[in-house]
């Protein structure tokens, strides 16, 4: 996964600490650093997606903050790099994050790429939800693999390279760690901008929620070749058949959210 901040900017969550004389700032796996790490997700969760009435337990009971190690210090600021890996329901994302002491020794925690971190922890806490209300929001998405409409094998290759190439790593039934494969993935044909052209949805059922809907990525015929031009939600795409006009083709990551 590339580590990018959210509009160039590192959201940082700052804690005093009870003493401030304290030499270094607490390790990156230390318990008040990984409760931070929870607080910012949640705060940024209510950000961008309204919060949902997603809670702090939810997010301590289907978040984990695992194998938190430092990968550098640097004394003179009092600041650990901290690599780690996220584990919410299913998948496991690497992270990266930083604890460090101002010069009034309060305590900084500041978490790269941050949208994804949410977004997947949000995903973590949607499937939960949907587990034990015994109910799958992924019907929509799934529907569309029993029409006679299937992706091109190259796009569906490019889907999957750039998802792993990401670091979205997905559990198999024997709670083994592996890279997304075929069978992974869920799709939709649709025409998303009205030109009479099958356009798709693509995206995997760990982007999928409890009355959300499947957010992914979606791809646009150009001339009989798919340029990817955003992420989408399949509540928006395919169930609503919304269209929108004047896409453009882009270079970011496909990522399901951007």
């Amino acid at each position: 996964m590339q580590n990018k901040l959210y509009n160039g900017i590192i959201f940082i969550f700052i804690s005093i600490l009870l003493s401030s004389c304290a030499k270094e700032p607490p390790k990156c796996s230390d318990e008040e650093t990984v409760g931070l790490i929870k607080q910012i997700i949640l705060d940024h969760i209510t950000k961008i997606a309204g919060g949902e009435g997603i809670s702090k337990k939810e997010i301590e009971d289907n978040v984990n903050i695992e194998s938190s190690r430092a990968s550098s210090f640097d004394e003179k600021i009092k600041k650990y790099t901290c690599d780690a890996t996220l584990n919410g329901t299913g998948m496991k994302l690497p992270i990266k994050y930083e604890s460090q002491l101002d010069d009034n020794g309060q305590h900084l925690v500041s978490v790269y790429d941050i949208d994804t971190v949410a977004y997947i922890s949000r995903a973590a806490v949607l499937t939960s939800r949907a587990s034990r209300n015994g109910s799958n929001d992924n019907s929509t998405v799934n529907t569309s693999k029993k029409t006679t409409l299937i992706p091109p094998d190259d796009l569906l290759e490019r889907f999957m390279q750039t998802y792993n190439r990401l670091g979205y790593i997905v559990v198999d039934e024997n709670g083994q760690d592996r890279k997304i494969r075929k069978e992974d993935v869920h799709y939709d044909a649709i025409d998303i901008n009205g030109d009479g052209k099958t356009d798709w949805f693509l995206g995997t059922s760990y982007f999928c929620g409890s009355g959300t809907g499947c957010d992914g990525s979606v791809y646009l015929d150009v001339n009989g070749s798919y340029c990817y031009v955003g992420s989408g939600n399949s509540v928006a795409l395919v169930a609503n058949k919304k269209v929108f006009k004047n896409l453009a083709c882009t270079s970011k990551d496909e990522t399901p959210i951007q």
